[in-house]
């Protein structure tokens, strides 16, 4: 299995020049000085984005009308030709830093904003995504009262179009059952981690395009470390967006990253089977618009089975 990078390969670019990167934020300013308010923990939130100009500003706003105040806020565009740049310029006096040049895919932006992050602990959340109030505060509070884990994950709501046909995903408080054969019930835009676990034990895998989060937290539980889980919903997604593009090898890379981690080949195949025949009919629900049936297919699908 390749090595996944390490802080280290992601210079700290910021404010050097090159034609291919735009970039702003007010900690490009030499006076630019992060405060602590109150003695809180300094969270890093990164979000990253391509072509997101409709939904980028919801995303924003939610991480920028949280009560947790002591934040740095991240955000990593691939090159974006849709207006997205616009709204990045908007923010630019309420971001820390901003940025938008081409890269190598979702695990690239996140790697580059984890190796510019100065917080204790980092949150993740893709411009299609939403944080709920008081999300970023709930998570904070419960690393601190539980200093044995180092990552916290909720609950999260998916909306279809208009925010119509919203369904729940439950986190599942025992994912690591489940680990081993598929990505469990653990909301990739609801976690918050503590910033050691990437210092110590590497970064997102770029050669994998939707997987990526479930090599790393295989990764991780091997070396021992822990979430907690939060039965509260801690943010938001819209159905569809690059998770749901070229799904079969989407499932293909889970496949090849639990046998490679030693599940066992015959029953990896039958989980890949499985979620293709789910992928297929999901698409099949959407192409003609029925979005209350995918809401209602997704939430039989995760109250009774536990992989991706």
């Amino acid at each position: 299995m390749p090595t996944p990078p390490c802080c280290e390969d992601y210079p700290r670019v910021k404010g050097f020049s090159c034609s291919d990167r735009i970039e702003g934020g007010r900690s490009l300013s030499a006076s630019s000085v992060l405060e602590r308010k109150n003695s809180e923990v300094l969270v890093t939130i990164i979000t990253v984005a391509f072509n997101a100009a409709a939904t980028l500003d919801c995303a924003i706003r939610s991480v920028l009308s949280q009560d947790h105040q002591t934040l740095e806020y991240i955000i990593i565009d691939g090159g974006s030709t849709d207006g997205t740049v616009d709204v990045l310029r908007a923010y630019g006096d309420r971001l820390d830093y901003f940025c938008s040049e081409p890269d190598c895919g979702i695990s690239d932006a996140f790697n580059k904003g984890i190796a510019l992050a100065r917080g204790e602990v980092i949150g993740l959340l893709n411009a299609d995504d939403w944080y709920m109030p008081g999300a970023i505060s709930s998570a904070i509070g419960a690393l601190q009262e539980n200093p044995a884990f180092d990552f916290v994950f909720g609950d999260l709501t998916m909306e279809g179009p208009g925010g119509r046909c919203r369904v729940e995903q439950k986190g599942d408080p025992a994912y690591l059952r489940q680990l081993s054969k598929g990505m469990p019930s653990v909301p990739h835009p609801t976690v918050f981690v503590r910033r050691n676990v990437f210092t110590s034990f590497g970064l997102f895998r770029t050669d994998l395009k939707t997987a990526m989060d479930y090599e790393w937290l295989v990764r991780i539980s091997r070396q021992g470390v822990r979430g907690l889980y939060l039965p509260m919903v801690l943010a938001g997604m819209r159905l569809g967006g690059a998770s749901d593009i070229g799904f079969v090898g989407g499932y293909l890379e889970v496949y090849r990253v639990s046998t490679a981690y030693g599940y066992p080949r015959l029953l990896a195949m039958v989980h890949f089977a499985a979620r293709v025949v789910k992928g297929v009919v999901r698409r099949i629900f959407e192409r003609w618009h029925l979005h209350w049936l995918v809401a209602g297919f997704r939430r039989l699908v995760r109250s009774r089975f536990h992989y991706r």
